[in-house]
């Protein structure tokens, strides 16, 4: 009994993310792009953080739907996630909650067993929040500490945010090569992780430049 309600439940998450991609694909029309040939061979070969910039609530069910037959784990604000209806849609798309207010490792140990044990894949937007002027504010690291911990590379998306239904301007992104930490025979310390952090951003800067001169 207890295997078929978990994959009568597994079904229902599956159905639902699927639901949600074609609704996106149809309301905003997603054009993906990729910065090299070695971005689109490599993106998502092996578990992945991907990161992107964030401009609307809607970027997480944007990006981890993006992309057919990956398992995409979006980390999204325990505010978010304790909403009745909300939380219970995030939760089937198999989000994991993160405390903005209150500093804990909870969540970073729930994404590193999501991309060492389980073998998907995790995406987080490192500014923290929403910026809907489309200027990407400072890097958080959290990204990069996640990074470090399961020695999985980060794979870099820009996107121009626009969320038009069905007219106006294509929701546009761009994949970037996967990014490796640069660490010192392994061992990354905490003037490390700034350092990688702000290479993260500057790296996000120029797919931003790469896709704005595409248009």
């Amino acid at each position: 009994m207890n295997g078929f309600l978990r994959a009568a439940n597994n079904a229902l998450n599956h159905g639902i993310r699927w639901l949600l991609m074609g609704l996106i694909r149809l309301a905003f029309r997603p054009k993906i792009s990729y910065a090299t040939a070695r971005a689109r061979e490599e993106a998502f070969r092996m578990p992945m953080i991907m990161v992107s910039n964030h401009v609307r609530g809607m970027d997480g069910a944007a990006l981890c739907t993006l992309f057919p037959g990956r398992m995409i784990h979006g980390v999204s604000a325990r505010e978010f996630m304790e909403k009745p209806a909300l939380g219970w849609l995030l939760r089937r798309l198999g989000c994991i909650s993160v405390d903005r207010d209150h500093v804990t490792v909870d969540w970073l140990r729930q994404c590193k067993r999501i991309l060492v044990k389980d073998r998907e894949h995790v995406y987080i937007c490192p500014e923290g929040k929403c910026n809907f002027q489309k200027q990407m504010q400072p890097f958080k690291p959290g990204a990069v500490t996640l990074a470090y911990m399961a020695h999985a590379p980060l794979l870099p998306v820009y996107h121009n945010g626009e969320y038009h239904y069905f007219f106006g301007k294509r929701f546009r992104c761009i994949v970037g090569e996967p990014f490796i930490l640069d660490t010192d025979e392994g061992v990354l310390d905490a003037a490390g992780i700034a350092r990688e952090t702000k290479r993260l951003e500057r790296e996000m800067f120029r797919l931003r430049d790469q896709l704005e001169a595409g248009r």
